[in-house]
């Protein structure tokens, strides 16, 4: 699962249609450390047919803006999974959710 994951962040913060280094937009790829951390974890399990429904969250690390200033979360990113049992339990993703952190 957190393979899958990793994948789907790496891929969107280097989209360009999804990340733009212009003034004044968000999220800036200069901005990024390039290093993040799992923030939350949810689960959800769904009837009619059996799937699961998993959102984990990851806080992406700015750079300090000051000497002597650790760095920050920048950008936050939520994965929602699907995952199926019947399809040998294989994790997909069904959406990213970004926002300012």
């Amino acid at each position: 699962m957190l393979a899958v994951v990793h994948e789907a962040v790496v891929k969107y913060v280097n989209n360009p249609d999804l990340v733009c280094d212009l003034e004044n937009h968000f999220p800036q790829p200069k901005r990024l450390t390039g290093e993040y951390y799992l923030s939350d974890e949810y689960y959800r399990c769904e009837v009619g047919p059996v799937h699961f429904v998993i959102s984990v969250s990851t806080h992406f690390l700015e750079p300090p803006w000051y000497p002597n200033q650790d760095n920050f979360d920048y950008l936050g990113l939520e994965v929602w999974l699907h995952c199926d049992p019947k399809q040998n339990w294989e994790f997909v993703v069904t959406g990213i959710d970004s926002s300012s952190i």
